[in-house]
This record gives structure tokens, sequence and C-alpha cells, in this order.
């Protein structure tokens, strides 16, 4: 088996429908993020989209991540590696 078998992200939903673009984007820019090993700059590069969009992104999805993971004590940053003296943090 290909490594790259497990980084596929599902278009469909488990009701059958298609999932919201939104939804799959914040899927997209998580696997990114993971593959590129937080290399933020070289994320952006590769989904062909500016840094602070990206960051904004990252923002939105941290957001969401708060109110569903453990009732909001667990951020994207620490689910996804950042420590809040990361230089190289997205997020000031």
């Amino acid at each position: 088996m290909d490594d790259s078998d497990n980084w596929n992200i599902p278009l469909f939903g488990s009701d059958g429908h298609l999932r919201k673009l939104e939804d799959i984007e914040d899927e997209i820019i998580c696997l990114a993020v993971e593959f590129y090993a937080g290399r933020l700059a070289e994320v952006s590069r590769r989904l062909r989209i500016g840094r602070s969009t990206l960051y904004r992104k990252l923002e939105r999805h941290d957001d969401l991540s708060r109110r569903r993971i453990h009732g909001g004590h667990r951020s994207f940053e620490s689910l996804h590696g950042y420590s809040s003296s990361d230089k190289q943090r997205p997020f000031h």
C-alpha cells in the first residue's frame, strides 16, 4: 500500500451527500500543515494562498477546534504541535 492512501479526504459525508467546502478545506489545510511539518510558508506556497489567508483560515479552524474538543481547552496549536513561544506561531 502506498503512503498516499493514508491522506485521502472524503468528499461525501456519511449521509451520502457532498460535504461542505469549508469542512473539506479545513481538512486539506490540516493535512498540509502536518505533511509540511508546520512550515506555514511552504504550506501557503503549495496551496497557492497568501500567508495571511492561511493564518486566517487556521484561526477559524482553531476557533472551531476550541468549541468541539474538551469544551474548548485544546486549541489547534496544542493539537498540531505549536507552543505559545513558537516564533513561527501564526497567531499573534
